[in-house]
C-alpha cells in the first residue's frame, strides 16, 4: 500500500540540493557559482513504494562543473526546516514510510 506524502510537496515544489566542488575564479558565474543552462527536473509519483528520478540539468563554467545531488526532507515549508536524507545524493529517490506526511526537496 502507497501513501502520499504532504501537499503539493512533490507536484512541483520539489527540487534538489546542488553542489559544487570548488572551480577557479575565473570559471564562475557572475554570483561566483557555475552558471546554470537548464535546471534539473524531478519526475514521479510522491508516494511510498514509488521513485522519484531527476535530470542532471545543465551547467557551464570551465572547467566544466562536476555536480552532486543531495535529496532533502522538510518538516515545514521553508528551506530552513530541512535536513539530508542519509544516503539520498543520487539522481532518484524513493520515499520512505519516514518521508510521509513531510516534503522532499
Amino acid at each position: 500500500m502507497s501513501r502520499k506524502l504532504a501537499g503539493s510537496a512533490i507536484a512541483g515544489a520539489l527540487g534538489l540540493l546542488v553542489a559544487f566542488a570548488p572551480a577557479p575564479r575565473h570559471a564562475l558565474g557572475r554570483d561566483g557559482g557555475p552558471k546554470i543552462t537548464e535546471r534539473p527536473q524531478i519526475s514521479g509519483t510522491a508516494e511510498t513504494g514509488w521513485t522519484l528520478t531527476a535530470t542532471r540539468g545543465r551547467w557551464q563554467g570551465n572547467p566544466p562543473p562536476t555536480p552532486t545531488y543531495q535529496w532533502l526532507r522538510c518538516s515545514g515549508s521553508s528551506p530552513g526546516t530541512c535536513g539530508n536524507i542519509a544516503g539520498a545524493n543520487g539522481l532518484s529517490y524513493a520515499p520512505s514510510a519516514e518521508d510521509v506526511g513531510l516534503r522532499l526537496r
